[in-house]
């Protein structure tokens, strides 16, 4: 005789509800994954340091980790031989910089022969201008989207959950896009974010 017993928090439920929902889709012909095998999509960090009132970041459960260098390697190096040769590093719930090993990632991306861009999503409240500069030096970085979260530290603070710090270092990094943008050769697209 089998008894199921659910933790009074709901967690069991939802997960089962969750396995119902993963094994009823492909019945019912949904696919949510995509099709095209141009573009790999690689999550080196699942950290965060905002806490945005739009994001699902603050309410997760799972691991807030980073991607170690060689399990990274070894990931492009399957995934270039399946025939990807784009790859995306946008966070689903992160900040790719929190990834203290980035610049190291995307270095070894650079000098792969078979890898022909790459991309990512940032808030960019976590490099140094110097780092930031150091993108434009990257040839087959290919797009970069910077999310500015309100036009002031007042609309920052309230939609990002930052602090005074984390906005000064925003803006000296939209600077030091600026002053490197002429020689970057990246499309750079700036996501503002003005309400919750």
């Amino acid at each position: 005789k089998t008894q199921l017993t659910f933790a009074s928090d709901g967690n069991n439920l939802r997960n089962l509800l969750i396995r119902l929902e993963i094994g009823v889709n492909p019945a019912l012909g949904r696919q949510f994954v995509q099709k095209d095998r141009s573009m790999f999509h690689i999550e080196t960090s699942s950290a965060c340091n905002l806490k945005c009132r739009f994001c699902a970041y603050t309410k997760k459960s799972t691991p807030t980790v980073s991607m170690a260098h060689d399990p990274f390697v070894h990931t492009v190096l399957q995934a270039v031989e399946l025939g990807y040769s784009r790859f995306e590093l946008t966070p689903c719930t992160g900040e790719v910089f929190m990834d203290r090993t980035l610049m190291r990632k995307l270095e070894f991306l650079e000098q792969h022969p078979k890898v022909e861009s790459y991309e990512f999503f940032t808030n960019l409240t976590i490099p140094r201008p110097e780092t930031v500069e150091r993108l434009a030096d990257l040839r087959k970085l290919r797009h970069m989207t910077v999310g500015v979260y309100g036009p002031d530290l007042a609309s920052f603070i309230a939609i990002a959950g930052g602090t005074e710090k984390l906005y000064g270092r925003l803006i000296a990094n939209l600077e030091a896009l600026l002053r490197v943008n002429a020689r970057a050769t990246y499309e750079l697209a700036i996501g503002l974010r003005s309400t919750r």
